[in-house]
């Protein structure tokens, strides 16, 4: 029961932060997606395709973490992560943080780009 109340104390927190344009959704991702690229200068169909996963993969754990924990995946932490993904793919580390919801994002997003590069 207590499992139960906690979800829909999660859920109706995350309404609240939707009305005030905190919660993530998909044109949310889009946007922040697009404007890295543009700002990278870099807009070619290998980084479009990189982009495809991440938005993707991106829902899907917004998602997940809200029906799973009754946590909300914001704008700030996609871009705490993006801030994170260069770092981790060039040195293999993770960063120091003690939120555990980036870093399953960061985690996600590099198993998969990981997953993606074995396709090619």
């Amino acid at each position: 029961m207590g499992d139960a109340r906690h979800k829909a104390q999660g859920i109706m927190q995350s309404r609240e932060k939707h009305a005030k344009g905190i919660i993530l959704d998909e044109r949310d991702i889009e946007k922040l997606f697009i404007s890295v690229l543009e700002e990278s200068g870099q807009d070619t169909d290998a980084v479009r395709n990189v982009f495809s996963t991440l938005v993707y993969t991106t829902l899907r754990y917004r998602d997940d973490v809200l029906v799973s924990r009754g946590e909300v995946v914001t704008v700030e932490d996609v871009r705490t992560c993006l801030d994170w993904l260069v770092p981790a793919l060039a040195t293999g580390n993770m960063p120091q943080t003690d939120n555990k919801s980036r870093l399953g994002l960061l985690k996600l997003w590099l198993e998969e780009l990981g997953k993606n590069a074995h396709i090619r």
